[in-house]
């Protein structure tokens, strides 16, 4: 049962949505008054779950209800642009699925109006951030750990080539770029605290059959820092391999290795050179913390203590989209923020 709480959340897609509604049940400060999905037999299984709470297959219930404070956007990939303009147009919150839109035209339009209605808080799930085995690698950084940072390395691995079908087949936009690489390119410039200059991509379908997505189910991107830091991500569609994210961190006096079935830190010291990393990954019950920080974000009015803020979703958006151009231009590019 849902209790009555402070702030009215309303939830559309009921796939990973039903993540989110999980975590605005438990915050202390929301209230699911409303869920929606274009799928009958979805909504139905949901209103017996949820047998007080308005159920529509119309986004447009949830927009036009004025007592909806927050609208939480977990649609396919293609409504996300079109959602989050209503969610502008009604004076709403927003949260919103990874990637928040398809192409430069769609985020320019966002940037536009929301600069116009700044009262208006927005996020996204970026949930490696609360990681803990990355939040470790993000103090180590901070502490300066690290010297001289010279490479790093991520790989996506999808392990699931089937979710490749279906709807994400059906976009003449999607990419393994913006379905799975900006997680990692998210977590890089979060770690580092810095941006990427240019980025150089190349990529593959080698395997892909014609009723899987449309691009390339294989990416490799080099990002490049003006300090002269490289960092590559791969993003493997069709790979035979768990889902997980990897990611191997050099300098020149430690390396931290996190890879499957294993994560360690190697150092200079020879009398203890190898530290395991015990730390939980991905650890799923953190992820809730993305919401809730986005809600403490919201009813607080002042400073953003978003743990992804809508800059940090420009950026990340913004090197996705100049590396999918690399790819299509077959050359290095100079990334353009907004």
């Amino acid at each position: 049962m849902i209790k009555k709480k402070l702030m009215n959340v309303g939830i559309i897609g009921l796939g990973v949505g039903a993540h989110h509604i999980k975590a605005f049940e438990k915050n202390k400060y929301t209230n699911i008054t409303s869920i929606c999905d274009f799928n009958k037999n979805t909504l139905k299984n949901f209103r017996k779950i949820y047998p007080n709470v308005k159920a529509s297959l119309n986004s447009n219930d949830i927009f036009e209800d004025r007592s909806i404070e927050l609208v939480s956007i977990a649609s396919n990939d293609d409504y996300h642009f079109e959602h989050i303009l209503q969610a502008i147009k009604y004076n709403k919150h927003i949260f919103v699925e990874k990637p928040i839109c398809l192409n430069r035209i769609q985020l320019s339009k966002i940037v536009t109006l929301l600069n116009k209605k700044p009262n208006i808080k927005i996020s996204s799930n970026m949930v490696l951030r609360v990681s803990p085995r990355f939040n470790l690698l993000k103090k180590m950084i901070l502490k300066k750990s690290f010297k001289d940072i010279y490479y790093i390395e991520s790989d996506y691995f999808w392990g699931r080539a089937h979710k490749l079908k279906g709807w994400r087949s059906k976009i003449d936009e999607y990419s393994i770029i913006l379905g799975a690489s900006i997680h990692l390119i998210d977590l890089t410039i979060w770690l580092l605290d810095k941006k990427p200059t240019h980025v150089l991509s190349v990529a593959n379908r080698i395997g892909a059959s014609s009723k899987m997505i449309k691009s390339e189910t294989f990416s490799s991107i080099n990002l490049f820092f003006d300090n002269g830091l490289i960092v590559k991500i791969n993003a493997h569609g069709l790979c035979i391999h768990p889902h997980f994210h990897s990611l191997k961190l050099y300098s020149k006096n430690k390396s931290f290795i996190h890879q499957y079935d294993d994560s360690f830190i190697i150092n200079e010291n020879k009398a203890n050179p190898i530290i395991d990393v015990n730390l939980p990954y991905p650890f799923k019950d953190n992820r809730h913390l993305i919401i809730d920080k986005f809600v403490d974000n919201v009813i607080s009015e002042k400073n953003d203590l978003s743990l992804v803020t809508f800059k940090d979703i420009c950026n990340s958006m913004a090197i996705s989209f100049s590396a999918i151009q690399s790819v299509k231009l077959n050359k290095k590019v100079k990334i353009r923020y907004y």
